[in-house]
C-alpha cells in the first residue's frame, strides 16, 4: 500500500508533493525510535529538497530539525560537529526561532561534549526567553528537559528532579506526556535526575521517596514498549541497584542496557553504559570494554569522557 502511494505520488510530478513523500517515512521512524533509520531517510529528503526548487522552505527545515533530534539520540556527536554550527548560525542570523530554538538540544549535547557548560548555559538561557508556557507547550518541555539536563551536570539533580514533578501535570494535562517519545525522553530525564539525588540525599525519608520515584519512571519507560525505552529503564535501575549496595543487580541492568543500547544504535549510551560495566568487572575483559567505549567517546570529540558518563549514568559517582 505504501508502495503504491508513493508511485501516485511520483506520478504526480510536483516536487514539493514527492519530497514530502520523502519525509514523513523519516519522521516515522523517528517517532517510532528507529532513530538510525530517521537519519537515513530524513538525508534523502533533505537531498531532494536542496536540489529542487519550491517554496517549502520550511519541509526543508522540519527535515533537517528531524535529522539533528535523530543524531541526538544516536549520540553522533562528530557529525554534530561538523553540521550543527552552521545550521544555528544560520537560524540565529536570520531570526528564526523556530529552528534555533529546535537546535537546543542538539546543540546543548555538542557543547556538553566539548566540556562548554557556560556556553550551555547561556544557550538554554536564551531560548527560555522566546517563549511562554501557554503558547509553545512543546518547547517549554524541552526547555524543561534541557535545564534539568544542565542541573544534573552541576551536582544540582535534586534541583532538576523537583522541577520536574513539580511541571509533570502540566505536561500531562497539555497532551506532551501523550506522545510516547517525549514522556519516554521526560521519564528518562526525571529518572536520571533522581538516580543522581539519590547518590546525595543523606535523609531516610528522602531516600525512600527516590527510590520510590526511579521505580516510578522505569515502570512508565518499560510501559511502552520501545527497545530503547527499556534500555533506558535498565539502565535507571543499574544505578539505583549500586546505591543500594547491590552490585550483582547493578551489573545485571548494566548489561541488559548495553545490549539493547547496541542493538538500537544508540551508541552514545551504549558506550556509557559500558564503560561504567568495564569499570565494576574486575577482569581484561572490563578493562577492554573501558578501553573501547572511552576511545569511541574520544573520536567523537567528547573532552570530558566522565562528565558523558555521568550524564547519561548517574550513580556511579562514587566509583572509583
Amino acid at each position: 500500500m505504501v508502495l503504491e502511494s508513493n508511485q501516485r505520488i511520483r506520478s504526480l510530478d510536483d516536487p514539493q508533493t514527492i519530497g514530502l513523500s520523502k519525509l514523513f517515512p523519516g519522521m516515522q521512524s523517528y517517532l517510532e525510535g528507529e532513530f538510525y533509520d530517521a537519519c537515513d531517510r530524513l538525508s534523502d529528503a533533505q537531498l531532494y529538497f536542496r536540489q529542487v526548487n519550491t517554496d517549502a522552505n520550511w519541509a526543508l527545515l522540519t527535515t533537517e530539525l528531524f535529522i539533528f533530534w535523530s543524531m541526538y539520540f544516536t549520540g553522533q556527536i562528530e557529525r554534530l560537529s561538523r553540521e550543527l554550527p552552521d545550521a544555528w548560525s544560520k537560524a540565529s542570523q536570520t531570526n528564526n526561532w523556530f529552528s534555533s530554538s529546535g537546535l537546543t538540544l542538539s546543540y546543548q549535547l555538542l557543547l556538553i561534549a566539548q566540556n562548554r557548560l557556560e556556553t550551555a548555559e547561556a544557550v538554554v538561557m536564551a531560548d527560555e526567553n522566546l517563549f511562554d508556557m501557554s503558547e509553545v507547550p512543546i518547547q517549554t518541555a524541552n526547555q524543561i528537559y534541557s535545564r534539568s539536563e544542565l542541573e544534573l551536570l552541576r551536582g544540582k539533580a535534586e534541583s532538576g528532579w523537583k522541577r520536574l514533578v513539580l511541571n509533570w501535570k502540566a505536561l500531562r494535562s497539555q497532551l506532551i506526556l501523550s506522545v510516547p517519545i517525549m514522556a519516554i525522553s521526560m521519564s528518562d530525564m526525571r529518572g536520571r535526575c533522581a538516580v543522581g539525588a539519590l547518590e546525595t540525599a543523606m535523609v531516610k525519608r528522602d531516600q525512600r521517596r527516590l527510590i520510590a520515584d526511579i521505580n516510578r519512571c522505569t515502570s512508565w519507560l518499560r510501559s511502552y514498549r520501545r527497545p530503547y525505552a527499556t534500555a533506558y529503564a535498565f539502565n535507571l535501575s543499574a544505578g539505583n541497584a549500586y546505591l543500594q549496595g547491590n552490585l550483582t543487580e547493578a551489573m545485571r541492568c548494566l548489561t541488559e542496557a548495553v545490549e539493547i543500547f547496541r542493538a538500537t544504535r544508540l551508541m552514545l549510551r551504549f558506550h556509557c553504559s559500558q564503560w561504567i560495566l568495564g569499570r565494576l568487572m574486575s577482569s581484561q575483559v572490563g578493562i577492554a570494554k573501558l578501553q573501547e567505549s572511552e576511545a569511541w567517546m574520544r573520536s567523537q570529540g567528547i573532552v570530558e569522557v566522565r562528565l558523558m558518563v555521568d550524564l547519561h549514568t548517574p550513580g556511579f559517582k562514587k566509583l572509583a
